[in-house]
């Protein structure tokens, strides 16, 4: 009765609980190809337990890219409770730049309020320590276009009226444009606080983003409209462009 129990255990879980790291990585590829997608979710738990010990082994990151490969991009297909909160430590451990945006790639498929914390926090800290932009801020900056909330727009839109990569305006402005139409009162509150310069530079951002819907662009139009009345006692001034 024992014996046949072990035969209904596929080889595959065998090879990864007795093997080697590289046999526990085939082992993951032989589970992929049967559709069974927890062996990856066990070896993502593994390279997170033996990550300390091993640290960058060229191996352990073979395991930990497969896995995180494996895991697939469809949420609704055979994928576990907390993949998401997994994919969170494998980013805060591994700092192997090809492994993390890897992660950043799959938390879009897998979200989670824990995730787009940590993907704001990153690239606040990034841009607030003016760091050189590289593969893993640019991909988590195109993650928050795809998952971000409320503060991941103010975020981006912060980064973008201060020029913090303004090589990377175009992909920074698309972001926080698939977010803005949520955001309508943190743009408003945004340009109400802003100085003269940074309110012009609003509009101009708002007006030539594509994604961002009429109603907000005539929303600040009327509230800067407003304001030039209100400062010069005529709509006649040069000090803001209305063209939304």
């Amino acid at each position: 009765f024992i014996s046949s129990l072990l035969y209904a255990v596929p080889a595959y879980e065998i090879n990864f609980v007795k093997g080697n790291i590289a046999q526990k990585k085939q082992a993951v590829i032989d589970a992929a190809d049967q559709d069974d997608v927890t062996l990856a979710v066990k070896a993502i738990d593994f390279c997170l337990e033996e990550h300390p010990l091993l640290g960058d082994d060229p191996d352990l990151l073979n395991l930990i890219q497969t896995a995180v490969q494996t895991v697939g991009t469809d949420p609704q297909k055979g994928q576990l409770p907390g993949l998401s909160e997994k994919l969170v430590a494998v980013f805060k451990s591994f700092q192997t730049e090809s492994i993390r945006v890897l992660v950043l790639e799959r938390i879009t498929f897998f979200p989670s309020d824990s995730s787009v914390l940590l993907i704001n926090s990153f690239v606040s800290d990034s841009a607030f320590q003016k760091q050189a932009m590289s593969p893993v801020i640019l991909k988590a900056i195109s993650s928050l276009g795809k998952i971000g909330n409320s503060s991941s727009f103010s975020l981006l839109f912060a980064i973008d009226l201060d020029e913090i990569w303004p090589a990377y305006e175009k992909q920074i402005e698309y972001s926080l444009g698939m977010l803005a139409n949520s955001c309508e009162k943190e743009i408003l509150t945004s340009y109400e606080s802003s100085t003269i310069d940074k309110k012009i530079r609003i509009i101009e951002i708002i007006a030539k983003n594509e994604n961002i819907s009429s109603n907000i662009k005539g929303d600040v139009a009327q509230i800067a409209l407003s304001e030039s009345i209100s400062n010069t006692g005529n709509s006649s001034t040069d000090q803001i462009p209305l063209q939304l």
